[in-house]
């Protein structure tokens, strides 16, 4: 009798640990899949106001303080895309 009941515990024992197992991958790849996404669009909006920087630099009409504004990017990222 305390065969049985070791090795059901033991059984109950290794199931939740897969499904614990099991769970806690499905909540990394949520959480990286997430953590992926808004990290591309954190470089896409970068690379627009980049982008933005770039065409208003060219076109010589402004300064390079208020192509920072415009564009949402620090003085110094605009001079970085000027040189």
């Amino acid at each position: 009798q305390d065969t049985a009941h070791l090795e059901g515990y033991q059984e109950g024992m290794e199931e939740g640990k897969q499904l614990g197992l099991e769970e806690g991958k499905q909540l990394g790849l949520e959480e990286g899949l997430e953590k992926g996404m808004q990290l591309g669009l954190e470089e896409g909006a970068l690379k627009k106001a980049q982008a933005v920087a770039q065409n208003l630099l060219q076109l010589g009409a402004l300064s390079v303080e208020q192509i920072a504004e415009i564009a949402g990017l620090s003085v110094e990222a605009v001079l970085k895309l000027r040189d």
